[in-house]
């Protein structure tokens, strides 16, 4: 610190008026005043920045997710495809199975064995009887006088003879009939049973079939719009990411800026800061004192 001070004065014994003004100059160093000159300029320019260059517009990324997550409509295998499918099987009864009897139209599996058989059986039976009887009348004409009452005993005995032959024959032939026509409607029956059986079961398995499309179609339907909804999410987050990367690159020089504010304010400039002080004035005296000029000055601090 250095004072000094000049001027020129008299002695006197009156009291004097004085007029002096002081002027404090601050010492900064070089190292110290240019970067705060330079952080000073740095912070206008910054201050006209314009707001809305510092907010990140829609990252690409997050436009096509807004723009897929707008055009979500479904998958292309629709739920109401499977809900068709569903009802549609809903609404069908369960197939049943056609029972069968061996007597459902026995008489159609008789009537051929009757023509073809029975018929002709009992015709060529009768043509036989016909012939025994010719040849009985003729072994009796032969006899003479027709024979008599014992020729009328030979032919009823004939005639029964004939008749309990054809009566035997017939039930012989209808008993095969029957026999023989009840296996084929029993088989015919079993047949139509069996066809009966294999279709209802084939209709469950339809069915089964059926659900079981619309069980995947709905699987299908619902793992698609899952995939779709997780894509679109994970391009939005990418986007948000990608934002939050310009958001920082923007925002980077503010953040610079505000470390350099920290940084110089650790440094204390008051420690490297001097001071210089000078005092300019008159001073006047009463009476008979002469007129003193004087100055004075001061220099303290870290200055250069």
């Amino acid at each position: 610190m250095s004072f000094g001070l000049s001027g020129s004065k008299s002695k006197s014994k009156s009291s004097t008026d004085s007029n002096l003004t002081s002027t404090t100059t601050p010492n900064v160093p070089d190292w110290l005043l240019q970067p705060a000159q330079d952080a000073a300029a740095n912070i206008a320019k910054l201050g006209k920045t314009d707001p809305s260059t510092l907010v990140p517009g829609e990252d690409p990324l997050q436009a096509q997710a807004r723009v897929r997550a707008g055009g979500l409509t479904g998958s292309p295998w629709n739920f109401d495809a499977a809900a068709d499918l569903t009802r549609g099987i809903a609404g069908q009864g369960a197939k049943k199975v056609e029972s069968a009897s061996l007597l459902d139209n026995l008489e159609s599996y008789m009537s051929p064995y009757r023509k073809d058989v029975v018929d002709a059986t009992t015709a060529d039976f009768d043509a036989g009887a016909g012939k025994t009887r010719a040849a009985q009348d003729l072994a009796i004409a032969g006899e003479g006088a027709f024979g008599g009452s014992g020729a009328a005993i030979t032919k009823s005995a004939t005639e029964g003879e004939l008749a309990r032959g054809r009566a035997t024959t017939m039930a012989t032939l209808l008993d095969q009939m029957f026999n023989t026509g009840a296996g084929l409607s029993n088989m015919d029956a079993g047949r139509r049973q069996s066809a009966s059986s294999e279709n209802a079961s084939l209709a469950m398995q339809q069915r089964a079939q059926t659900l079981d499309a619309a069980r995947q179609l709905a699987d299908l339907s619902a793992g698609f719009d899952a995939t779709q909804r997780a894509n679109i999410a994970t391009q939005a987050a990418a986007g948000e990411t990608a934002r939050g990367i310009a958001t920082d690159q923007v925002q980077a020089p503010f953040n610079l800026q505000d470390w350099i504010n920290q940084a110089m304010a650790g440094l204390n400039p008051d420690l490297f800061t001097g001071k210089t002080t000078n005092e300019v004035g008159t001073s006047k005296s009463k009476g008979s004192g002469s007129q003193i000029g004087a100055s004075a000055s001061a220099s303290y601090g870290g200055g250069k």
